[in-house]
C-alpha cells in the first residue's frame, strides 16, 4: 500500500491486498500493527475467498483498523506469521471394522504433533453382532448345502450364514479349514418302508434265502453303493413252546440253548461273506411244580446269524432225573422281514438318492448321508440384544433329519462419538481400540487358542475442515515457518508520543 491517513491524524480503516501462495485460515497465526516500533491496539479479521478448487496462489484480504494520534510521525506495518502452531481438530471419527469383543474396548487417540495442540477423546458405542454358528445337530439325509436363516433383529441389520464352501474350525479335529457339508454323495442306509406290515413273499428268514440288495449306480467316476439286507439273513426271531414236557425235575431252573450255525463264512447274494454265530438265551427255563417247563422261556440273548436250517432249541438236565423226563417240544421262528440294510459299502459320487430293489416283494429307499457340519457368517449383522435363533432348510430326500444350531453372539464397536475434538493436530491421527473381553466361544480344549483373541475394531479420524493433512497445509507450513509478511504504509502522520 501507500496511501496516508487522513491529513488531520483521525483513525482511518486501512485495507491492503495482497497475495500469499498456499495460505489457509491455519496458517495465521496473528496480526500485528507498529507504529515507530511501538505496537498499536487494532481489531482484524481473515477473511476467507472462495476457492476454484486449488488454493494455490489464492488471494487473501487482511484488514486493519488502526489508532494514531495526530502529529506522529512514522509508518504502519502489518505483519502476517505462518508458524509451525499451525493445527486443526478431529471432525469425526469413521468405524471401518465393529470388530468382536464380549465387553467394549477403550478408545485411544493419538495425540498432535504439536507440543501445544491438546489430545482428543472419545468413547465407542456397541452394537451386538453373530461371530459364529454352532450346529449341535448335523442332520441327514442332505444331497445339497442347506441355506442357513438367523433371525432378524428388533433393529439394525439381519446376520447371514451359509454351508456352502469351506468353513473353518479353529485347532479342532477337522483341521483348520474343511468343507461346510460332509459325506455328500455317499448312501449312509435304507429305510425298510414294508418292515413288519408286509415284509414281502419268499423270504424263510435263512440265509439261504436272504434277499440281494441292489443300488443304481451313480454317474461316471462314482462308486456303486452296495449292502446286505438285516433281518433275514438266518436270525431267530422267538421260540414257541409247543409241549410243555413231563417228568421234569419240579422248581428248579434249567440250560436251555440253540443248535450251532453252519460253520464257516456264509455268502450272500451279492457275494457279501457273514460269519455264523449261534443264538443264545439270556437266562434258563423254569419248571412247574408238576415238572413241566413253564410257558415263559428263557429270554433271547443273541438271535445268531447265519442259520441255513431252523435250529433247534434243547433243555437238558444231569443225573438220573434225565431217563424219567418226557422232553418239551419248541418251534423256533426265523425273522423273516427285512428290518434294515447293512452298508457294506456306501458308495461315492451320488448327485441325486440311488434306487435300492430287493429280490421278493420288499421295498424301502435310500438315505444321503450328507450333512453340514459348520457354517461360515457371511454377515455379521448389527443391533441384536440376545442370540438369533438359526435355522436349517430340510433336508430334500425322504427320511432325513434336519440340521439344528445356535449362534454366538458378541459385541463390536458401532460408531466412536469424540468428547474433545483436540487441536493443533496437522495430520489424522491413529486411532486404537483396547481393552474389552476376547469373544466369547465354547469351551473346548482345540478352541482355547482362538478364544484368547479376536477381531479387533479399526477405525479412522477425519480433521476438521481446513486441517485435512493436505499438500496445501505443509507447502505453507515449509515455506512460511517462522517468517514474517510486510506490508508497510509508508508517509503516515507522526504518532502522539502518548500512544501506548
Amino acid at each position: 500500500g501507500g496511501a496516508s491517513l487522513d491529513s488531520a491524524g483521525k483513525a482511518s480503516s486501512r485495507s491492503t491486498r495482497y497475495t500469499v501462495d498456499g495460505i489457509t485460515a491455519a496458517n495465521v497465526d496473528r496480526v500485528r500493527v507498529s507504529i515507530g516500533g511501538k505496537t498499536l491496539p487494532f481489531t482484524s479479521t481473515v477473511l476467507q475467498p472462495a476457492f476454484a478448487g486449488d488454493d494455490s496462489g489464492a488471494e487473501w484480504r487482511v484488514e486493519a483498523e488502526v489508532s494514531a494520534g495526530a502529529g506522529g510521525a512514522g509508518s504502519v506495518v502489518l505483519v502476517l506469521t505462518a508458524t509451525e502452531s499451525a493445527g486443526g481438530r478431529i471432525k469425526k471419527i469413521v468405524v471401518t471394522d465393529g470388530g468382536a469383543y464380549s465387553s467394549l474396548p477403550t478408545v485411544t487417540i493419538a495425540p498432535p504433533a504439536l507440543a501445544s495442540g491438546t489430545r482428543a477423546t472419545a468413547t465407542a458405542s456397541e452394537t451386538g453382532i453373530v461371530t459364529e454358528v454352532i450346529l449341535n445337530f448335523y442332520g441327514i439325509g442332505y444331497s445339497s448345502a442347506p441355506t442357513v436363516t438367523i433371525e432378524a433383529p428388533a433393529s439394525g441389520t439381519t446376520a447371514t450364514a451359509t454351508t456352502e464352501g469351506t468353513c473353518t474350525f479353529n485347532g479342532s479335529w477337522r483341521g483348520d479349514s474343511a468343507s461346510c457339508m460332509y459325506n455328500m454323495g455317499v448312501v449312509s442306509s435304507v429305510k425298510i418302508t414294508n418292515d413288519g406290515t408286509n415284509p414281502g413273499s419268499g423270504y424263510t428268514g435263512l440265509a439261504s434265502g436272504s434277499p440281494s440288495v441292489t443300488f443304481s449306480a451313480p454317474p461316471p467316476g462314482g462308486t456303486r453303493a452296495t449292502g446286505y439286507a438285516q433281518g433275514t439273513e438266518g436270525r431267530v426271531s422267538h421260540i414257541v413252546l409247543t409241549d410243555p414236557g413231563a417228568n421234569y425235575p419240579p422248581n428248579i431252573g434249567l440250560p436251555c440253548e440253540f443248535s450251532e450255525p453252519p460253520s464257516g463264512p456264509i455268502t450272500l447274494p451279492g457275494g457279501h461273506e457273514l460269519t455264523p454265530v449261534r443264538a443264545t438265551f439270556l437266562d434258563s427255563a423254569g419248571t412247574t411244580p408238576s415238572g413241566e417247563i413253564r410257558s415263559l422261556l428263557p429270554r433271547i440273548r443273541e438271535h445268531g446269524i447265519g442259520y441255513t436250517s431252523v435250529p433247534t432249541v434243547t433243555c437238558t438236565i444231569q443225573g438220573w432225573w434225565s431217563e424219567t423226563v418226557q422232553p418239551a417240544a419248541f418251534r423256533v421262528v426265523m425273522r423273516r422281514s427285512i428290518y434294515g440294510v447293512w452298508m457294506t459299502n456306501q458308495g461315492s459320487g451320488y448327485t441325486s438318492v440311488p434306487t435300492v430293489t430287493f429280490t421278493g416283494d420288499a421295498t424301502g429307499f435310500a438315505i444321503m448321508s450328507g450333512r453340514p457340519v459348520g457354517a461360515t457368517v457371511t454377515k455379521r449383522g448389527s443391533g441384536y440384544t440376545r442370540p438369533p435363533a438359526v435355522t436349517f432348510s430340510a433336508p430334500t430326500e425322504e427320511g432325513g433329519d434336519r440340521a439344528t444350531g445356535y449362534t454366538i453372539l458378541n459385541k463390536a464397536v458401532s460408531a466412536v462419538t469424540l468428547t474433545n475434538p483436540g487441536s493443533g493436530y496437522q495430520e489424522a491421527p491413529a486411532v486404537t481400540f483396547t481393552g474389552g473381553a476376547a469373544p466369547e466361544c465354547e469351551p473346548l480344549p482345540w478352541r482355547s487358542e482362538w478364544c484368547a483373541s479376536g477381531p479387533s475394531a479399526a477405525a479412522t479420524a477425519v480433521l476438521a475442515d481446513g486441517y485435512d493433512a493436505s499438500e496445501n497445509l505443509s507447502r505453507a507450513r515449509q515455506a512460511l515457518a517462522g517468517k514474517q509478511l510486510v506490508v508497510r504504509i509508508m508517509d503516515a502522520p507522526p504518532v502522539d508520543g502518548g500512544s501506548p
